[in-house]
């Protein structure tokens, strides 16, 4: 579902996009925008203009000047990045064309998808009482 809201902040927005999709009995929120957590072949193909294994040489740090984005998780050979830091990354680090992403999206797409997996599992107020400790 794509909308238009006026807010102060992208947060703002969302948060009441949220709350109304809520007033629905039955109805909840499952995402917000696109899925942010990205492979390096994912993001090859998200950019259109590199390659994974250019992408692969300037996470290892053999090509460009470094500090390209840790992997959000690491597990056997499996490394999944964020899609908004790899692409902020490459446009104010490399200079490459694309698009900005707008992180907050990306942070609220996290929360919904984990609230979402808290409520199959039964565990609302749980995750509830573990955010409002770590925030």
């Amino acid at each position: 579902m794509m909308c238009d809201r006026e807010a102060d902040s992208m947060l703002d927005a969302i948060a009441s996009v949220i709350a109304q999709v809520k007033t629905v009995p039955g109805l909840w929120p499952i995402a917000v925008g696109e899925d942010d957590g990205v492979t390096l072949g994912d993001a090859a193909r998200r950019h259109g203009g590199r390659t994974q294994a250019s992408l692969r040489q300037l996470a290892a740090g053999q090509r460009g000047p470094g500090g390209f984005p840790a992997p959000l998780i690491e597990a056997d050979n499996i490394r999944l990045y964020s899609w908004a830091e790899i692409s902020e990354w490459l446009r104010t680090r490399m200079g490459d064309d694309i698009p900005p992403e707008n992180p907050d999206v990306a942070l609220a797409d996290a929360l919904v998808r984990l609230n979402c997996r808290a409520r199959a599992a039964h565990r609302e107020d749980g995750l509830r009482h573990l955010f409002e400790a770590i925030a």
